[in-house]
């Protein structure tokens, strides 16, 4: 890291084997709540994970179609 950025709220805890996320927010099920973090770039980057996980099973799927439409036509002929 370049340096230590200066804290903006209480540091984020998460107890696995509660689920508890202490002082961030609120988490049920995979939703969460945004609550106080000390660096708000932290979602940021969560979405830019999404984004590429979205992305990625995307092209995974449309390349399953085009197997499976393959497979069609070899079956029937086509």
């Amino acid at each position: 890291m370049h340096g230590s950025a200066p804290q903006t709220g209480p540091r984020c805890s998460f107890l696995p084997e509660s689920g508890d996320l202490g002082p961030c927010g609120e988490s049920r099920g995979t939703s969460y709540s945004r609550g106080t973090v000390a660096d708000e770039a932290v979602f940021d980057l969560l979405d830019v994970a999404r984004r590429l996980h979205n992305s990625q099973l995307a092209s995974t799927v449309d390349l399953l179609r085009l197997v499976e439409d393959e497979a069609v036509e070899e079956r029937w002929g086509l």
